[in-house]
């Protein structure tokens, strides 16, 4: 099995050159999926593209718009039912998505969620960390 590695990064999510940014959609756009979604809009798509359903993903090239060659928006709940379990949900989902629409990606960048509604950080990035273990 290849070396996996994970890291935690303070970046601007925008500017980091991962292969794929991975952004959940909570039925609505919210902090760095809005950003990037305002930005691939000035980039010609809709915002339709970037609104998958519950457990449905979009990916789409954002022709220069953010560092990350590749942007996958993840379908979620609403926000406010977006907990522990359901952020290790999306971050395996986010895996597997991955692995079907950009295979030969090395490095998949998530966003740290729940911290601007009330979740502990920790524990919103343990959920993560455990969901792409999943996955793998």
């Amino acid at each position: 099995m290849p070396r996996v590695e994970f890291a935690v990064v303070e970046a601007d999510a925008t500017k980091y050159g991962a292969n794929v940014l991975a952004l959940k959609f909570a039925r609505q756009f919210y902090g760095v999926d809005a950003v990037v979604s305002n930005l691939l809009t000035h980039r010609g798509y809709s915002t339709d593209r970037m609104a998958p359903d519950v457990g449905a993903f979009s990916f789409l090239d954002p022709a220069g718009a953010i560092a990350a060659q590749g942007v996958l928006f993840l379908g979620v709940v609403q926000l406010g039912k977006f907990g522990y379990s359901e952020i290790r949900s999306f971050a395996k989902r986010v895996i597997e998505a991955v692995a079907e629409v950009a295979p030969e990606s090395v490095e998949v960048a998530l966003t740290l969620h729940g911290t601007g509604y009330g979740l502990d950080e920790i524990e919103s990035c343990l959920s993560e960390y455990n969901g792409c273990l999943d996955a793998l």
